[in-house]
């Protein structure tokens, strides 16, 4: 049997992510888990190498780590397929309808510019914040480390 991982924005057909693109896109994931009372830097928060790289350099996407414990309350259910779904309908109800749910997360396609120009965002649950940004950690490339 093979399993197939699809990361770096092949999940949902998505192109490479600019540097420059990552504080918007940032913004839009922002909108979108407030929305559900989630607090970024609390509840959720962005891991790896997004954001720490280089101008010239590009990511495949953006992974987001949230916390499971807070999504339980927000859709109350402590069963990991019912939470992934939950945010599942929640993307497509703002419209987000290009997705692949995988493991423990939900990838998902953002427009950027029009609906044709896509990049992934992976929302990736977690048991700990602390945990994610230690087990993702990337070095910012920007200041050479």
């Amino acid at each position: 049997m093979e399993n197939l991982i699809l990361e770096g924005g092949a999940a949902v057909n998505g192109r490479k992510i600019l540097q420059s693109e990552v504080p918007m896109i940032v913004d839009k994931v922002d909108e979108i888990l407030s929305n559900l009372g989630l607090v970024k830097g609390e509840d959720w928060d962005i891991v790896g190498s997004a954001g720490k790289k280089k101008a010239e350099d590009t990511s495949g996407d953006i992974d987001i780590s949230i916390l499971r414990s807070k999504l339980e309350k927000v859709f109350g259910s402590a069963d990991v397929n019912i939470l992934l779904k939950d945010l599942s309908n929640h993307l497509e109800e703002l419209g987000y309808d290009r997705q692949k749910i995988s493991f423990d997360q939900v990838s998902f396609g953002m427009p950027i510019n029009d609906a044709d120009d896509i990049i992934q965002v992976d929302f990736e649950l977690t048991r700990s914040l602390e945990w994610s940004r230690f087990t993702k950690h990337s070095p910012d490339y920007r200041k050479d480390e």
